[in-house]
């Protein structure tokens, strides 16, 4: 799916039109960081004190419990500008979150969130910076800057340092030597928003008309006190690196009336006397992102939006009001939604006089940048159509960091959603550059908080995280960047090993998943039940830890992590390992060693077996090679098991690949999403029974759709050498592609008797190593170009050669055909 843009200017708001596959944005299209390589001379400058005494500070988080006022700071300069601009760039940052303007036009939207953790109270060590290029937005002339400023956390993924502040730097060049600097500093003016007193409301009537315009009168507002200089303020600040966000206008598909017919062209739409009235927009899939309104009403009409996911499931709620003439606004806050229920009424029961006449109201959805560099088609419509919706659900979820869904915002803090939405986004749009931002983001926050997150076992995911994205992108100097966190981390965890040689000692096993079991919540199990997928989670971030240390010539290190995970893994199948019921336990009773409290239930005297450690189990390799079957035909053959919810299949579809048991249990579960789709055919659903639909955590099927079913995954770092195991199952037919740093791996297969057929090719110099379940390679035929390759070698139970360009067409002979769909 492309993107035609319609609005080729660098502003944030420009508009690109969607067929609605989805929103693909091209590398041309973006707009890049452009980092600040010189010292600042801008000063951190915000509301005059003596004006707004009580405006000038706010909590640090949402979890924190405080009564400041809710405040937005409108703040602006005019200068004139003597030469045509050549090149302009600006940097700009802001306490709690900024909009910014350049002679009306929007060009900036930040600062990019720190990323943080759940339930915490404390400001971060650091924060963030925008660059951006604005030649296009400047004029020879009179020109203006403005921007709001909204002090204070309103979602959990905001922080502030605790008081408001702006920051701006221009550095304007045109021909030859002409060159002007313009920093915010205390000749700027600002003053308070009447207009947003309170979150979720805008009252146009009280909004300063016309003040983001270069000939607005600002006379009276009072100038800028500041705050301080860069490096004496408290914002430590660091580089946004990731480009800006991609901002798509979408407008509605359908209308809907309480007490009319259903209408497809939507706008222009006039509305008589007679308030209140509502109607239901639809737009054509789930959207995250901000509202456009252009009306035409009354002054004082009141315009109420209610953004759903489902028809009639009330969401999230925001109210304008109308000033009286034309006017166009576009929400501050981020919402996820696929209906917009509005109801129009009017200010303080007066008889509406005047008909609404509504332009526009448009979906403005916001994403990181991403081009759909992958693919994946299979001969089963379903499967086609759960690895599109977990491509776009990701898509939702990935704004200047990942989320866990629009509707939460939680931060960086839920690890585990955020390693599956980078590994789709790996296989879907080539894209590691968030994925390595929130790897950064993170070890700042373990850093600060000596190695500790909320959900405990999250930490330990981070470090997987890492070696996911080592392993695609081959970047090992982020690597070295977060090695010591990495080291702090696994030092920690072996300090929560106990007396019989498994993690006994946590603070808590959260999270495990949202299931009950016993009468507990796995969400945050007791000890006797989460010792056992906690100590296999510490297993894996060991053995990648030293894989990590080795990469980075850390040999002592990898050594020290290697002895522990196999003394680890020793105690594992020593307590765990139950042989009247042939499966692992969760835990062992009686023995956690950390005073129970709220996160931290006391232990169950009774012993508990659930899919999911037994799961991990297989998944990271502590189940000897030869159980590992039959451990995963017990654990999904018992319904007596708890239930796993969509973001623990994860692990399972990764323990059912390590069992060799993919083809036969694979397409089955993954047609457990078959209800999910149909309730919500354009989003996934946080759980098979309940949350939003806008959760990307369970959108594990596009990865495995992409790296199990086309049989692509890499070997070593950047794809450098890479395996080629088809698993196809009961389809005829798949095809697709990975995007990948060094270019894309294609492959198309099909399905005929006992014989597996297919077309490949990848980057030239990878080092292919072919590995299929039940393969004859006595009787398989690698060619390229009709000729048999020479250089074919057979290493490991595969066939192993180099590519050198071109397209390979591979005949693989099976011991026995599956059954195939029809």
């Amino acid at each position: 799916m492309n993107i035609t843009n319609q609005n080729k200017s660098n502003n944030s708001s420009s508009t690109h039109l969607a067929d609605f596959d989805g929103v693909s944005i091209a590398p041309d299209e973006e707009r890049p960081f452009v980092p600040k390589v010189d010292k600042w001379s801008a000063r951190w400058v915000w509301l005059n004190t003596s004006v707004y005494p009580d405006r000038q500070k706010c909590s640090a988080t949402t979890f924190c419990t405080s009564d400041f006022p809710f405040t937005i700071a409108l703040i602006r300069k005019t200068f004139d500008l003597p030469f045509t601009p050549t090149r302009a760039t600006a940097w700009i940052s802001g306490d709690t979150k900024y909009r910014c303007w350049v002679n009306g036009t929007p060009v900036a939207r930040g600062p990019a969130e720190v990323g943080g953790d759940y339930a915490n109270r404390e400001s971060p060590d650091w924060w963030f910076y925008e660059g951006i290029e604005l030649k296009d937005n400047l004029r020879r002339g009179r020109n203006v800057i403005t921007a709001d400023v909204m002090l204070g956390p309103q979602v959990q993924a905001d922080y502030s340092m605790g008081r408001g502040g702006f920051l701006l730097e221009l550095a304007v060049e045109g021909e030859g030597a002409e060159r002007l600097a313009l920093c915010t500093d205390d000749t700027w003016r600002a003053t308070l928003s009447h207009a947003e007193t309170q979150p979720g409301t805008y009252d146009a009537r009280k909004e300063f008309y016309g003040w983001k315009d270069a000939d607005f009168d600002d006379s009276v507002w009072p100038c800028t006190d500041i705050v301080g200089t860069v490096e004496q303020s408290p914002w430590n600040l660091l580089p946004r690196e990731i480009p800006m966000l991609a901002e798509t206008r979408i407008p509605p598909v359908a209308v809907a009336f309480e007490d009319r017919p259903a209408l497809d062209n939507v706008f222009p739409l006039t509305m008589g006397p007679g308030c209140p009235q509502t109607f239901r927009l639809q737009f054509p899939r789930e959207v995250a992102g901000h509202i456009f309104l252009d009306m035409e009403g009354g002054e004082g009409t009141h315009v109420d939006l209610d953004f759903r996911e489902l028809p009639d499931v009330p969401g999230k709620q925001e109210t304008v009001i109308l000033p009286g003439h034309r006017w166009s606004y576009q929400s501050r806050s981020l919402h996820g939604f696929e209906y917009l229920q509005v109801t129009v009424t009017v200010l303080d029961g007066a008889q509406c006089k005047e008909p609404l006449t509504i332009h526009a109201i448009d979906a403005v959805f916001t994403s990181f940048p991403v081009e759909y560099r992958g693919y994946f088609k299979c001969s089963d419509p379903l499967l086609n159509q759960l690895w599109d919706v977990g491509r776009w659900t990701t898509q939702l979820c990935m704004q200047s960091y990942h989320l866990d869904s629009p509707i939460h915002q939680e931060g960086l803090g839920c690890t585990g959603d955020y390693m599956i939405e980078s590994l789709i986004s790996y296989c879907c749009f080539g894209e590691a550059r968030l994925a390595r931002k929130d790897i950064l983001r993170t070890a700042y926050l373990l850093k600060q908080k000596q190695g500790r997150m909320f959900h405990t076992s999250y930490s330990l995911l981070w470090v997987w995280m890492v070696m996911d994205y080592m392993m695609y992108s081959g970047d090992l100097e982020t690597v070295h960047m977060v090695m010591a966190e990495i080291h702090d981390l696994l030092d920690l965890f072996d300090s929560y090993i106990g007396s019989i040689g498994l993690i006994t000692k946590a603070p808590n096993y959260m999270f495990m998943d949202w299931v009950g079991v016993g009468g507990f919540s796995l969400h945050h199990p007791p000890g006797s039940m989460g010792q056992g997928y906690m100590s296999a989670f510490y297993f894996r971030a060991l053995r990648y830890g030293a894989e990590l240390s080795r990469l980075c010539g850390d040999e002592s290190r990898a050594q020290v992590y290697n002895r522990r995970a196999t003394a680890l893994k020793s105690a594992f199948n020593q307590h765990l390992w139950s042989r009247e019921r042939g499966l692992y336990r969760d835990g062992v009773p009686g023995t956690t060693e950390a005073a129970p409290g709220k996160w931290l239930p006391v232990d169950s005297k009774e012993e508990s077996f659930t899919v999911h450690t037994n799961a991990v189990a297989v998944a990271v390799g502590i189940a000897p090679p030869e159980s590992r079957q039959t451990i995963m035909r017990k654990v999904l053959g018992n319904d007596s098991l708890p239930l796993v919810q969509p973001y623990f299949m994860h692990y399972v579809f990764e323990a059912l690949a390590e069992a060799g048991l993919f083809e036969e249990y694979a397409f089955d579960i993954m047609y457990r999403w078959k209800e999910l789709l149909k309730e919500h055919p354009s989003s996934l659903k946080e759980m098979w029974d309940g949350g939003d639909y806008s959760h990307a955590w369970g959108g594990t099927p596009a990865y495995q759709l992409s790296t199990r079913v086309l049989g692509i995954s890499s070997r070593k770092p950047g794809f450098h050498a890479l395996s080629l195991s088809p698993c196809l199952g009961p389809l005829r037919m798949a095809r697709g592609a990975i995007p990948t740093p060094h270019g894309p791996i294609q492959a198309a297969w099909h399905m005929d008797g006992n014989s597996l057929t297919g077309s490949f090719c990848g980057p030239r110099g990878s080092e292919v190593s072919l590995r299929t379940k039940g393969a004859d390679f006595t009787r398989t035929s690698i060619r390229q170009d009709g000729q048999p390759i020479r250089e074919l070698k057979t290493e490991e139970g595969g066939l192993c050669w180099t590519l050198n360009g071109g397209e390979y067409i591979i005949k693989i002979v099976t011991e026995q055909s599956p059954a195939v769909t029809s």
